[in-house]
């Protein structure tokens, strides 16, 4: 099922616009996390989200908690949008506003219901699973979602109404081309996964998994 064409979805560039479904269905099925948009009473509220695409279902599963900012506005308005985005090299040229990112994008537009069937909730987390980690296998590497993990989760269904493709990319030779992290040297966020070092945790979850942490070690 082809998703149709809206005025939302129009891009002003039409010149990188890409029509090609498929390239729209392998951004949306292979790429691993999203930007998600709501909003009430005129406000947005955007969060970054892991999310799986069914072509068979013509639709996106997002999930979380029960409580939230943005699945409390999908009870009011089920309207949503999601972004997911792809950057390559920045390209250099001798004029600065020649300079460009290659990138590419998916911008989707689509209505939300809440996915209660607990098979069909326990098969669509698996496949999420399994979209970020090809390379393990359930009950070898790790066991399944419980029915009580399930219970404490909401998954959505966003059936697709329209979407759009955008690349930004040509055969044209650059002067030279980078990669931000490559140049960017010291200038970086503090993060826990660059094995930065905090003389103490930034978070309250932090803190209490050193405390749990001390406790196995005793």
């Amino acid at each position: 099922m082809a998703a149709s064409s809206s005025e939302f979805t129009k891009i002003r560039r039409k010149d990188r616009e890409v029509e090609d479904e498929s390239w729209i269905k392998d951004i949306l099925r292979y790429e691993p996390y999203c930007t998600v948009a709501t909003v009430t009473d005129n406000q947005p509220f955007i969060r970054p989200s892991a999310f799986y695409y069914s072509e068979s279902a013509h639709s996106i599963y997002i999930h979380g908690a029960h409580k939230g900012r943005n699945f409390d506005n999908l009870k009011t308005n089920p309207e949503i949008c999601l972004c997911v985005y792809v950057v390559g090299k920045m390209r250099g040229h001798q004029r600065a506003f020649e300079f460009f990112l290659e990138q590419a994008g998916v911008i989707v537009f689509g209505k939300t219901t809440i996915l209660n069937d607990d098979a069909r909730k326990h098969e669509v987390m698996q496949l999420l699973f399994q979209k970020h980690t090809p390379h393990l296998e359930v009950y070898t590497d790790y066991q399944p979602a419980s029915q009580s993990e399930m219970d404490q989760t909401t998954i959505y269904e966003i059936k697709i109404d329209s979407w759009s493709g955008k690349l930004k990319w040509t055969d044209d030779e650059p002067l030279f081309r980078f990669n931000y992290e490559d140049v960017r040297g010291k200038n970086r966020a503090k993060l826990p996964w660059n094995k930065d070092k905090f003389e103490q945790p930034l978070t309250t979850e932090w803190r209490k998994s050193i405390k749990k942490n001390n406790r196995s070690d005793d």
